[in-house]
């Protein structure tokens, strides 16, 4: 049976399309069924795995429509997945141009949150030169190149196209405006990020995860003006909203913003305990990035306690998960750190040891 690598080094197998003594069209309509049922009790990533059994049992034109709702329904919480099957329900619909176009969008949008955002946006310039748009009829290039930016956690191209492209302020386009806060949050641009954010709350086309996603903007903007203890408590609430809603990527980033308030707050054993969850939360959705990148949070913390053999060894973890995904400024942050650690803590090792070690990392 094949087996999907997580970024912690565990398997997961896959769920199997039950085909044993059962007709294809009734294991179809079983599959179906209990995917269903999933999805109404809030278990997406349940639901997602049962449509990518059906699309195994289906044909034609069904099979590749059932690999886009299963690529769609795990892009929150299985990246590698989601990207497979947005791939296959790309190469199934080659005779239908739209379907294609959406297919490649959802792909698109897996492989910028897994940091590959230079082939996301080949993907937006490929479609465009064909005239069709990704998944969206009345999405410009720019505002698609804007939300898979943010998606890639690359806030200057997010705020340089925001600031360079004035005709996206004027958008209905939920992403695209949810992009914007994110970035404008992040670069405590808090006058404009206000009057975007009381702009969105007003809308009443809102879904309940777009709601969600405001609501953890708002406690980002309480952490980023110093309120961290209310920020602290926000994002706590919002954790297990976020999971039930079936956002299990979305609820690994509030864990590690938790943790950053309550490192900011002195509460390094706190801030660790929650940095850990959002570990194994980002590598239950198949971020490696994200996993590396709050890893090495948790090592700076441990280092505060004075484990220094424990920190270098989430320093060294995340710098491998870090390196095999291409230079980043999360990499360098993290060879940054883990040679501060190495110039400060010699563990014991001889002067030679440690230069050759600490050489090492600065390569």
């Amino acid at each position: 049976m094949a087996k999907t690598s997580r970024p912690d080094g565990s398997s997961r197998k896959r769920v199997p399309a039950p085909s044993a003594g059962l007709e294809a069209d009734v294991a179809l309509d079983l599959l179906l069924e209990a995917a269903k049922y999933a999805q109404d009790a809030g278990m997406r990533g349940q639901a997602g795995r049962l449509l990518a059994s059906a699309s195994e049992v289906a044909v034609g034109e069904r099979r590749a429509s059932l690999a886009l709702d299963a690529a769609r329904a795990l892009l929150r919480v299985d990246l590698p997945e989601a990207e497979r099957l947005a791939l296959l329900a790309e190469q199934l619909a080659v005779h239908d141009p739209a379907h294609e176009a959406q297919a490649r969008w959802v792909r698109a949008e897996a492989l910028a949150s897994q940091g590959r955002l230079a082939e996301a946006e080949r993907l937006v310039t490929q479609e465009s030169s064909t005239g069709e748009r990704l998944g969206s009829d009345t999405r410009p290039v720019t505002a698609q190149r804007l939300v898979l930016s943010m998606l890639a956690r690359d806030i200057p191209q997010v705020l340089a196209l925001w600031r360079e492209h004035p005709e996206l302020h004027a958008s209905r386009d939920v992403a695209v405006l949810l992009a914007a806060v994110r970035a404008l949050v992040s670069a405590r641009a808090l006058t404009d990020v206000r009057a975007l954010l009381d702009t969105l709350s007003a809308r009443t086309d809102l879904g309940e995860v777009d709601r969600l996603t405001l609501e953890t903007q708002e406690a980002m903007l309480l952490l980023q003006s110093g309120e961290l203890d209310a920020a602290a408590q926000r994002l706590d609430t919002l954790a297990p909203r976020l999971m039930a809603a079936g956002e299990g990527r979305a609820a690994a980033i509030v864990r590690h913003n938790q943790g950053v308030a309550l490192e900011r707050m002195g509460q390094y054993q706190e801030a660790v305990t929650q940095e850990f969850e959002a570990a194994r939360l980002y590598a239950a959705a198949g971020d490696q990035r994200g996993f590396a990148n709050v890893r090495t949070a948790a090592a700076w913390n441990l280092w505060h306690f004075g484990l220094y053999e424990e920190a270098e060894t989430l320093f060294l973890e995340a710098r491998e998960v870090l390196q095999s995904s291409g230079h980043s400024i999360m990499l360098v942050e993290c060879e940054g750190m883990l040679s501060l650690l190495y110039l400060q803590r010699s563990f014991n090792l001889s002067d030679e040891e440690l230069v050759e070690r600490w050489a090492e990392n600065v390569q």
